[in-house]
């Protein structure tokens, strides 16, 4: 489906949450939070690109059903 081969989904979300809720807690300082801000960004960015790819992947199983489901409405 999904091109990123050994993309863990959920243990990057979960990642991206701890990161957020340390913040909302106070728990970095300023230059440890520079840091998490930028790693932040990249973990967001990377979920959704993973989630695009499976978009398009939804939309081309659903298309070649839909193909399919048209070729059997013709036949009949």
């Amino acid at each position: 489906m999904a091109k990123k081969t050994g993309f863990d989904f959920q243990k990057q979300y979960e990642a991206l949450e701890k990161i957020t809720a340390d913040f909302e807690a106070g728990k970095y300082s300023l230059e440890m939070g520079l840091k998490k801000f930028e790693e932040g960004l990249k973990i967001a960015q990377e979920l959704k690109t993973y989630l695009e790819e499976v978009e398009h992947s939804i939309k081309t199983i659903k298309g070649k059903y839909r193909e399919l489901t048209s070729e059997t409405d013709r036949d009949s």
